[in-house]
This record gives structure tokens, C-alpha cells and sequence, in this order.
């Protein structure tokens, strides 16, 4: 007679796929044999919010039947707006994240006056790898603080962080090559950012960040290239700026980016530009530059100034750059001609 404790794991991850996910959850509580084949699928991937966050740090720290904490690859935590939870659930969490020994990705969701208090509890349970002299970590030892350990998190690899930045001390010491940051940055606080990430491992850069000027944000994206030579994708939130000066600036020397593959900025706002030169000069003013840049990028091949999207097409006689909002936007008229709100950018020849 056959059991379906015969059957490959591979089959029971197929049958799992069309189950619902109480049904499995049910299944893992039958016996010990689904509970460690469906495990590996179920927690590779944790996403939870507050009280559900203790739970799954309480069965973390306390099962003896299964290592929860070896079983996930990405974590997400969003933290609740709760004394219970700042006092209860967040020490808990950080004791977990120890023992997550395979984590690759981790994402921390909470308000700042939250975050704050989480940060210190990670500085407390030695998660920042701080670079310190003998003497100092010797004073670490003998205080409340206990230094760093390189076995915690070693195979971090991602950090997206929305709530107070200092929690990207995380990328301290550490092979971290994708960074994001839904905080507001300044210049000030995304140079202390980059000091605590390996810029040279750095392949993908995401950050909110407040600026007054077109020419501080070229300067800050001049900042970015150099100390993350090897960056391969950067995508920036940001206000009102001119296009045509960040399109100029990749196509100038120095070099900016030279292994850069897209480059988008307020792409998410999916907003309109505001264009105080005619369409048609923008758009052959941007060409040109973009043409250009491409002889000192030649891995760029994706740039995005909000809703408008230019991507490199390779074809039987070479490469050319096209938008399709310039194309509609010349070809069949005017597309945001009564848009009332923000605007993502502006397109204006000086």
C-alpha cells in the first residue's frame, strides 16, 4: 500500500501550490513529516506585522522540534503603533533575527518614533558589525552592549528599510548589494548611508531624498558614483528637477555610472512632466544626450524622468533610443493637456 509519506517532496510542493493555504497549514499539523517538507516552503518567504511578528519570534526561539529560524530566506517586519509591542514584541523580533542564520533579504516597516527604539535594540544585540579598536571592543565585552557577531545575519544580502535610516547600520560590514530607503535623505544623511555600506558591492541603490536644486541633485548623483563605482541600477524619489541638466550630466564627463543598466527617477509617481521649452527641442535635446551617453555607458540600456520612459532598442541597423511619450506626445498631440496636480519633472532648455 502507498502513503502519501512515499510521494516526493518535489509532488507534495506541486499539490501545495493549488491548496489553499489553511489546507496546507492543516496538513503540517498531522505529523512531523509534512510539517518539515512544507516548512521549507512556508517560511521561506515571512511577512508579519505586529502581535503576529511575537508569534512567529516565540516559535523561533522556543521550538525544539523544527529550526524556524534556519528555514527563512526574506523577512519583512511591519511594525504597530503599541507601547505592548515597543516593549514586548520588538526585543523578541531582534532575539529572532539572531538566529535567522540564512536570511538574504530583509525589509523593517515601522513609524520613526518606533524605529528609533527598534534601532537601539539592535545596536544592544550586537546586529550593527561596528568597526571598533581592541580597547574599545574590550570595554563593549564588559559592558551592557556586547559587540557584534559576524555569525549574525552572514548572508545578508538586501535591506530595504522605511522608518528612521539609522537602521541601515545593518549594511555595515556586510556583502549588502541592494539597498532601499523609503526615508526621506538629505545629502548629509545619505553620505552617512553610503559610509556604512561596501559601495564597491553595491549593484542596486533605491532612496527617497530631499533636494532644492537640479545641480544638487546632479552633485548628489555624482556623489553616488563615486563611492558605488559598480552600481547597475539607482532609482531615486525626489522633487521637482530639470531633465535635461541629469540627461546632460550622463552624457558629460566624468563619467557617471559607467555600469549603470537603468536609471529611474520618480518613476513610482507615474506623474506628468512640465515642459517649458517645445516638445519637440526637449525631446531632440534628450536624444542626443542619451545617444551620447551611451558611448561612456554601455551597459545603459532603461532611463525613466517620471511617466517618461526611454529604453535603448537594438535593431538590424544599431541601437536607438525611443520614448514612447515623446512619440505620442509629438505624433498625436498633447496627452496631460488639462493635468492638474504635481508634476514629476520639468523639461526646460536654459
Amino acid at each position: 500500500m502507498a502513503y502519501m509519506t512515499d510521494m516526493p517532496v518535489e509532488l507534495l510542493f506541486c499539490i501545495a501550490a493549488f491548496a489553499p493555504r489553511a489546507d496546507v497549514l492543516t496538513l503540517m499539523r498531522t505529523c512531523r513529516y509534512f510539517l518539515r517538507a512544507y516548512a521549507v516552503e512556508l517560511y521561506s518567504t515571512v511577512d508579519v506585522k505586529g502581535m503576529r511578528g511575537r508569534l512567529l519570534a516565540l516559535s523561533i526561539l522556543t521550538s525544539k522540534i523544527l529550526d524556524y529560524g534556519n528555514l527563512i530566506n526574506r523577512f519583512t517586519f511591519r511594525g504597530e503603533e503599541s507601547s505592548d509591542h515597543l516593549y514586548l514584541t520588538y526585543p523578541l523580533v531582534v532575539d529572532a533575527l539572531t538566529c535567522m542564520n540564512r536570511l538574504t533579504k530583509i525589509t523593517i516597516i515601522m513609524s520613526t518614533s518606533h524605529a528609533h527604539y527598534f534601532t537601539s535594540v539592535m545596536r544592544k544585540q550586537g546586529l550593527f558589525r561596528t568597526s571598533e579598536t581592541a580597547l574599545a571592543s574590550v570595554h563593549l565585552a564588559l559592558s551592557e552592549d556586547p559587540p557584534f557577531s559576524r555569525y549574525n545575519l552572514p548572508h545578508l544580502e538586501e535591506i530595504v528599510v522605511d522608518g528612521d535610516p539609522d537602521m541601515l547600520r545593518l549594511a555595515m560590514n556586510r556583502r549588502i548589494t541592494r539597498l532601499t530607503c523609503r526615508s526621506c535623505l538629505n545629502s548629509g544623511t545619505l553620505a552617512d548611508v553610503l559610509s556604512w555600506t561596501n559601495g564597491g558591492l553595491l549593484l542596486s541603490l533605491s532612496i527617497k531624498l530631499f533636494v532644492s536644486t537640479s545641480t544638487e541633485l546632479v552633485m548628489i548623483m555624482y556623489g553616488i558614483s563615486e563611492s558605488c563605482p559598480n552600481i547597475q541600477h539607482l532609482e531615486i524619489a525626489t522633487g521637482m528637477f530639470n531633465a535635461l541638466d541629469v540627461s546632460f550630466a550622463l552624457s558629460s564627463n566624468p563619467v557617471i555610472f559607467p555600469k549603470a543598466r537603468s536609471i529611474w527617477l520618480n518613476q513610482r509617481y507615474l506623474l506628468p512632466p512640465v515642459h517649458g521649452s517645445p516638445v519637440n527641442e526637449t525631446y531632440n535635446i534628450q536624444l542626443h544626450h542619451l545617444e551620447k551617453a551611451s558611448e561612456s555607458m554601455p551597459f545603459l540600456t532603461n532611463v525613466k524622468f517620471g511617466v517618461v520612459d526611454w529604453t535603448l532598442h537594438y535593431g538590424i541597423s544599431g541601437t536607438r533610443w525611443r520614448s514612447e511619450y515623446f512619440r505620442k506626445e509629438i505624433w498625436e498631440g498633447p496627452q496631460w493637456l488639462n493635468f492638474k496636480g504635481d508634476f514629476s519633472c520639468m523639461f526646460l532648455k536654459e
